[in-house]
C-alpha cells in the first residue's frame, strides 16, 4: 500500500508540473479605436485557439503584446508589436469592419503566443484534437490586408478664370477624375480636365473677344477630413488662348499658347455615397505672356505673369 500510495503521489505531481511547463504566460496591451472598442472579444478569441496561454497582468510572461488600433476613412488599421522568446516584432493589419480585424489579430497573437495554436473556424474537441492548417492564416492575412480599390467621378463645373482677358473670364470644364487610398491622410489621386474660358472687352479700336481651350492634368494628394474635407492640389495647364477683333476697320484673329504650372485648394462636400460637391480656388503662372493689341500701338491684353481663379464643381461617381 505504500508503495501505490507513493506511485500516485508521484504521477500526481508530475502532472501537475507538466501542466505549469505548457502553460504559456502572456500579457496583453489593448488600445482600441472608437469603433472597435473588442479586446475581452480578442481575448476569447486567442482562448478558443489555444489552451495553454494564460493572460497575466503582473510577474514573468512568455510573450508581450500591445495592440494598437486607429481608425483610417473607412477602415480599420492595427499596429501589433510582439515580444516573445524568438525577439521582437512588428505588424500593421487594416480591415474594413472591426470584426474582421479582431478575428485577423486573434489567429495572428495566438500562433504568437503558442505556435501549436488552432487556425480559424477549427474548434476545440476533447476527442480528437485538430492539427493546424497553414493556409488558412495566409488567407486571412491577404483578405485583410487587400489594397483599397479604385474609385472613379465624373466632374462638372463653372467659375471665373483670370488672365484668359483683362477682366476675370466665365470658365467651365468637364473632369474625369481617378483615386484610391484611404478618405483622409496620403492617396493616390488623378484629374484630367478640359476647360474653355470666354471674355471680351471694348477698346479704342473696337472690341476684342477671348476664348480659351485647355487640358489641365492635376492631383490632390493629401486630404484632410471625410464627409466635409480639405484637399492641397497641384495642377499643370497645357492649351491655347485665341484672341479676335471686331468692329475695327480690318477684322483679325490672333493666337497664343497656354500652359504654366498652378496650385489650388479644394473643399469637399460627399452630401451622398456617390455625390460630392467640391469648391476649387487656386492660380497658375502661365509661361508664355503674349500679348493681343490693335495696330501697333493699342495693347488691349497681355496674359499676366499669375491668373487666379475659382470654381464650384458637382462631382458623380464611386
Amino acid at each position: 500500500m505504500r508503495w501505490a500510495t507513493l506511485l500516485i503521489l508521484f504521477g500526481v505531481l508530475s502532472w501537475s508540473a507538466s501542466s505549469r511547463a505548457d502553460q504559456r504566460r502572456f500579457s496583453l496591451e489593448y488600445h482600441g479605436s472608437p469603433a472597435c472598442q473588442q479586446g475581452t472579444k480578442l481575448l476569447t478569441e486567442i482562448e478558443r485557439r489555444t489552451a495553454s496561454a494564460q493572460r497575466v497582468n503582473g510577474g514573468p510572461v512568455d510573450v508581450t503584446v500591445r495592440v494598437t488600433i486607429e481608425a483610417m476613412g473607412d477602415k480599420q488599421l492595427a499596429a501589433v508589436d510582439i515580444d516573445g522568446p524568438d525577439g521582437r516584432s512588428h505588424r500593421d493589419i487594416a480591415a474594413p469592419e472591426c470584426a474582421q480585424l479582431v478575428h485577423a489579430l486573434a489567429l495572428i497573437l495566438a500562433i504568437a503566443i503558442d505556435p501549436d495554436a488552432l487556425p480559424p473556424d477549427v474548434e476545440l474537441s476533447a476527442s480528437e484534437p485538430s492539427p493546424p492548417s497553414p493556409p488558412a492564416p495566409r488567407r486571412v492575412l491577404e483578405r485583410a490586408a487587400a489594397p483599397p480599390p479604385l474609385r472613379w467621378a465624373v466632374g462638372l463645373s463653372a467659375g471665373q478664370l483670370g488672365g484668359v482677358s483683362p477682366k476675370p473670364a466665365f470658365a467651365q470644364a468637364l473632369s474625369f477624375e481617378l483615386s484610391r487610398g484611404p478618405g483622409a491622410g496620403f492617396a493616390a489621386h488623378l484629374s484630367l480636365s478640359g476647360v474653355h474660358a470666354h471674355g471680351n472687352v471694348d477698346a479704342l479700336a473696337g472690341v476684342a473677344d477671348f476664348d480659351l481651350l485647355a487640358l489641365r492634368l492635376a492631383s490632390c494628394p493629401y486630404r484632410i477630413g471625410t464627409r466635409i474635407s480639405v484637399a492641397a492640389c497641384g495642377s499643370f495647364d497645357f492649351g491655347r488662348l485665341q484672341g479676335r477683333g471686331s468692329r475695327t476697320r480690318v477684322e483679325r484673329t490672333g493666337s497664343a499658347r497656354w500652359y504654366g504650372p498652378g496650385v489650388f485648394g479644394a473643399v469637399t462636400l460627399s452630401a451622398l455615397p456617390w455625390l460630392r460637391v467640391q469648391l476649387e480656388l487656386g492660380a497658375l503662372t502661365p509661361l508664355a505672356r503674349d500679348r493681343f493689341y490693335f495696330g501697333p500701338s493699342e495693347t488691349v491684353h497681355r496674359i499676366p505673369a499669375l491668373a487666379g481663379y475659382g470654381c464650384l464643381k458637382l462631382l458623380v461617381g464611386g
